[in-house]
């Protein structure tokens, strides 16, 4: 997303190189975290496959934290593994906490996130760039994930018209429908990616997006061209790639192509 503030100058963390590309749907270090991009620069400070026996449970709370739950059959994609492992999960999230930080910071500094993500990782960063919405200041969700209560990943979820600057970049290249909401997502450990991991958290979330938000119609996801595992989680999750787009990268070494990608409510 963009902000309507002038951008503020930041250093790329070093360290920061092209690497290996990672193999398989499950890594979700994204190269589009337009949302959070927003955040570091212009704050002034064919069938989708489908999780399998999903269901919704009431929320559960955690002291003040509303926590959402949901069950899911996680397996094992078969080009990582010849014989898919069918491991029942509960898959929950809940809003980003400032005491979360230590643990995203070091998510952000491994090397499968920080090649897509590129983000300072200075505990000044982190508090100055996640803090707004962790205290509810700004619009957009910073969700922690778990799996069976271990925290495995970190999703934004926002409205897209909610930072107009970005809505201006990628409104000049694609359409983007009026009440369109847009997702980032990353896992904090490489080791459990490449396992379908991503895919399915990636689905609970969109599930949930539409009776979380009843006004939204869409969600539309730009990313990068080179980050193959993660458009393949989005086109794993059901969404449609419907146009490319030139767009500022978030590390210096990545070309402008992203491309975009589009769910729509489903119908009732």
């Amino acid at each position: 997303m963009g902000r309507t503030a002038p951008p503020k100058p930041r250093p790329s963390p070093a360290g920061i190189r092209r690497g290996q590309t990672i193999r398989g749907a499950g890594n979700c270090a994204t190269s589009h975290r337009r949302a959070a991009f927003a955040r570091r620069t212009a704050q002034p400070q064919g069938a989708p496959s489908r999780p399998t026996a999903c269901a919704r449970t009431p929320a559960d709370t955690s002291g003040e934290i509303p926590v959402t739950r949901w069950s899911v059959v996680w397996h094992k994609e078969p080009e990582t593994q010849p014989d898919p492992v069918r491991l029942p999960v509960t898959i929950t999230w809940r809003r980003l906490g400032e005491h979360d930080f230590p643990r995203l910071r070091q998510w952000l500094l491994q090397p499968h996130v920080a090649r897509w993500w590129n983000h300072d990782t200075s505990p000044e960063a982190v508090a100055r760039d996640f803090g707004p919405a962790a205290r509810g200041e700004e619009p957009s969700e910073d969700l922690l994930v778990a799996v069976d209560g271990e925290p495995v990943a970190l999703v934004q979820r926002c409205w897209i018209a909610d930072y107009p600057q970005y809505i201006g970049n990628l409104a000049e290249q694609a359409e983007v429908p009026e009440r369109a909401m847009t997702l980032d997502y990353l896992i904090g450990d490489a080791q459990l990616t490449g396992q379908g991991l991503g895919t399915r958290v990636v689905q609970a979330v969109v599930a949930t997006t539409w009776t979380d938000h009843p006004d939204a119609g869409s969600i539309v996801v730009p990313v990068h061209s080179a980050n193959r595992a993660s458009w393949r989680v989005l086109e794993k999750s059901g969404f449609r790639r419907y146009a490319e787009a030139l767009l500022e990268p978030d590390n210096p070494v990545d070309d402008r192509l992203h491309f975009v990608y589009r769910i729509d409510r489903p119908a009732l």
